[in-house]
């Protein structure tokens, strides 16, 4: 972020604009934007703004690590993600990190240009016009995007993504705080934590339920060793409970037994 563009964000933010305001505005992402705020002045004046975004649906869809552009992307399984959200009603789709491969080992030969494999991801993902996408940026998204923020604007032509930051986000879902985390070590944006009653965590190639952090299955095909089959979860908010549904393709969609979980706000 260059000198001129820090001075643009103070005057925006002493004239009282949203920080969402003044993401739109210098075309800088969010959290960025209140990153560096909260680095000139008072953290505790911004802890209302770490919530980036308000979920009130009781049901929606968890997913992870698409990995587009990449030998491994597999829109199949999107298909039949959106079919699922169609068939139950489901018109909240969180993505856990790593959109997009970027040119990490790989990729896609057809789409090692950058651009080539953003236009890839706007013309082949899937679209309803009543499914929002809420995408946190990993790894390997953000090897694309610290490039320049042409990527990210480039990105966000889709009407239904909104990008809700890189590395770590949070949100409130029917009430309650929900942190989404992806490791992201070159990135250098400090973001405060804070109480979150979930923990969704995208990078692990696996399924994990353990408490309260839950690591989210990867959505393409076996990338590592270690990885588990490709899947997705649908949860669900119901009477101060929290319910996990894993769903598992492996020769067809398997469903796997729920988990559930008491909730108690902080």
């Amino acid at each position: 972020m260059d000198y001129n563009t820090k001075k643009t964000i103070e005057t925006y933010y002493q004239f009282n604009l949203s920080i969402e305001d003044i993401s739109n505005k210098v075309h800088i992402p969010y959290y960025e934007v209140l990153s560096y705020l909260i680095s000139i002045y008072n953290k505790e004046d911004f802890l209302k703004d770490l919530i980036c975004e308000n979920i009130q649906e009781e049901k929606i869809i968890i997913i992870s690590d698409t990995h587009i552009g990449s030998n491994y992307e597999n829109f199949e399984y999107l298909e039949e993600i959106y079919d699922y959200a169609k068939n139950n009603q489901i018109t909240k789709i969180i993505h856990a990190g790593d959109l997009l491969q970027s040119t990490y080992k790989g990729v896609n030969n057809k789409y090692r240009d950058e651009f080539k494999q953003i236009n890839h991801l706007i013309t082949k993902y899937p679209y309803n016009s009543d499914i929002e996408n809420y995408i946190l940026f990993g790894n390997h998204d953000y090897n694309i995007i610290r490039k320049g923020n042409i990527y990210y604007e480039k990105i966000n032509e889709r009407d239904d993504f909104n990008l809700i930051g890189t590395g770590t986000s949070y949100l409130n879902w029917t009430s309650y705080p929900i942190g989404i985390y992806h490791s992201t070590p070159k990135y250098k944006i400090e973001i405060p934590n804070i109480y979150t009653f979930l923990s969704l965590r995208g990078h692990a190639h696996r399924l994990s339920i353990q408490g309260n952090m839950i690591k989210v299955p990867a959505l393409c095909d076996k990338m590592h060793d270690h990885d588990d089959n490709p899947g997705f979860l649908v949860a669900t908010i119901r009477d101060n409970l929290l319910s996990i549904k894993p769903y598992m393709f492996n020769n067809g969609l398997e469903e796997q037994d729920t988990t559930n979980l008491l909730l108690k706000k902080n």
